[in-house]
């Protein structure tokens, strides 16, 4: 007899779910030269044959509220979507869920929130070696922005050692949006040309600037920085590694850690309590000071971590010996600030005073207190007195340019007071106002006399200013 026929599994296969759009494939990722979340989204939408526009209009518009001039909103704050801040983290999570694909928030600065600050920290406008650009096309490989050329800091490329480029060659537009409503993977954001180079070599200056191998290091360590992503440091790893520089200088204090760093001393301390993150471009001068790259900064890899060895060519000159204090002479003083304040014809402030004492204020209060109230009293009632005398003045000059303006036939109004004013902004006085407005009231109802314009002369003269 024949075998029966083997039963046939009619269990449901699992489907694995679908995702809104292609569920394309970031490039570069825990690599140096990963992708930027910008790029991703140009790519996204060449794929579908869309304008980036259409695609971020229909897919991700909806879900991140983004406004109606979109236009606008891409290219002004598009080079935010690769930062360390909310709408980087919000837009990932929505491509996240569009794709299918995980892990889109290693494409941009985000997992770094906590160790880097937001300011300096990305370019506002495109950068691009175009010698990247012609290798991968002629390799046959995609073409892409990587998140390092986004940064503000690198400036350079690490692979072909060449200046990035700014500017397109053949329509000279030089501040190209990051993520412009019409992008294209390689092509200038307003003519649409091929900005790779031609003969696969770098382009850029002949002749390179004199801290070009600098640059290429900060290039380096900013992208061993990023290969990292997928092991972020944390603020107490932070605080940590600024704790073990300060504990290793000679004094264990953080103000020679600063000294050494040329750093503000405040600054090192905020860093060293956890209270303030650097910025990238702090960081890496810490890191250049100190020999190491950020990330075995931040992860205490390296074990040649010396303060006491930094060069000491690095270390700021002295601006000159320190001036010894001025023996203090409490009699001395006591009868200069009497016969200040016995003089009637001048009243100089106390800061005036100590300065030509050779002190500071705060010790002359100390030590004379009633004298010195007395000389700030009677400066600030000089200083009061000058106010309303030039009030005064101010009133009496409006009211001089509203006669002369109605002695021409012409009815005076504010806008014509204005315009024989050098400085216009004296009308938001409230005194100085409501004498426009009284003169301008008199010449209407022509209660100004011929004495009462010549009065006003008289006392303008006597000031013998030109307030106006």
């Amino acid at each position: 007899m024949h075998e029966p026929y083997a039963v046939a599994d009619l269990t449901e296969p699992a489907i694995p779910r679908r995702s809104g759009l292609y569920s394309l494939e970031p490039i570069g990722r825990a690599t140096p030269f990963v992708e930027s979340l910008t790029s991703y989204i140009i790519r996204l939408a060449e794929a579908h044959c869309m304008q980036t526009r259409q695609l971020a209009m229909r897919a991700l518009a909806p879900s991140l509220g983004w406004s109606r001039d979109l236009t606008n909103y891409l290219v002004k704050t598009g080079h935010a979507l690769n930062g360390i801040g909310p709408p980087a983290a919000r837009t990932a999570r929505v491509l996240e869920d569009l794709t299918a694909q995980s892990g889109l928030a290693l494409l941009t600065l985000r997992p770094w929130h906590e160790v880097l600050a937001t300011r300096g920290l990305l370019r506002r406008c495109r950068a691009w070696c175009a010698a990247c650009y012609q290798t991968w096309n002629t390799t046959g490989r995609p073409v892409y922005d990587p998140l390092l050329w986004s940064l503000a800091c690198v400036k350079v490329c690490p692979v072909h050692h060449c200046l990035l480029s700014l500017r397109c060659p053949h329509c000279a537009l030089d501040q190209q949006p990051v993520l412009a409503p019409w992008s294209r993977p390689g092509h200038c954001a307003r003519c649409g040309v091929w900005l790779g180079s031609h003969d696969g070599m770098p382009t850029g200056p002949a002749e390179p600037p004199p801290d070009f191998g600098e640059e290429q290091w900060r290039a380096q360590a900013v992208g061993e920085l990023l290969a990292s992503s997928t092991t972020p440091c944390t603020r107490p790893q932070l605080t940590a590694a600024f704790m073990r520089c300060a504990l290793s200088c000679p004094t264990g204090k953080m103000g020679t850690l600063a000294r050494l760093l040329r750093m503000p001393r405040n600054t090192v301390w905020l860093w060293c309590q956890g209270q303030v993150v650097p910025s990238l471009g702090q960081l890496l001068q810490v890191c250049a000071c100190l020999g190491v790259t950020p990330r075995q900064f931040l992860t205490g890899q390296s074990n040649s971590l010396q303060v006491c060895e930094i060069d000491r060519d690095r270390r700021p000159s002295s601006q000159g010996a320190r001036r010894s204090p001025l023996p203090f002479a409490p009699e001395q003083v006591r009868r200069v600030l009497a016969a200040i304040l016995a003089d009637d014809v001048s009243a100089p402030s106390m800061d005036a005073v100590g300065r030509q004492l050779g002190y500071g204020d705060r010790l002359l209060y100390m030590h004379f207190p009633d004298l010195c109230k007395a000389i700030a009293a009677r400066y600030q009632e000089q200083v009061a007195q000058r106010g309303r005398e030039r009030l005064q003045h101010l009133c009496a000059a409006i009211r001089l340019i509203v006669f002369d303006i109605r002695d021409q036939g012409i009815e005076p109004t504010r806008v014509l007071v204005e315009e024989q004013l050098r400085s216009p902004g004296i009308l938001r006085d409230r005194m100085v106002r409501e004498a426009m407005i009284t003169a301008i009231a008199e010449c209407k109802t022509n209660a100004a006399t011929t004495t009462q314009h010549q009065k006003f002369k008289a006392v303008l003269c006597q000031s013998g200013k030109e307030l106006l």
